[in-house]
């Protein structure tokens, strides 16, 4: 539903960025991205609209990650992103997709 890779495929993928990270010795960071009260989004306006918050925050997301950055939904309202990178990173790319998201 949201283009991104589902709860299998992300720790799939996830698996194989943190082995090929830990071959080089390089820094991994992940986040989890949750929405902030979903669920009174469903009660409130219905599945539908729930559903599309969900498709806007994923491509909201991935707008702001980098290519080489992994972004799955883990399940319900929580998104995981894997980043092949130090936490500082990490840090920035969370302020990206929140700032984005809060304006979008």
């Amino acid at each position: 539903m949201t283009g991104l890779l589902n709860r299998r495929g992300l720790l799939a993928a996830a698996q194989r960025l943190i082995e090929r990270a830990g071959r080089r010795s390089q820094p991994v960071t992940v986040l989890m991205l949750d929405l902030d009260h979903f669920k009174s989004i469903n009660d409130r306006f219905g599945h539908l609209v729930g559903d599309e918050a969900l498709r806007l925050f994923a491509t909201t997301a991935g707008k702001q990650l980098h290519a080489s950055d992994l972004i799955g939904r883990l399940g319900g309202e929580e998104f995981v992103a894997v980043l092949p990178a130090a936490l500082a990173e990490g840090a920035a790319a969370a302020e990206r997709v929140r700032s984005a998201f809060a304006t979008a």
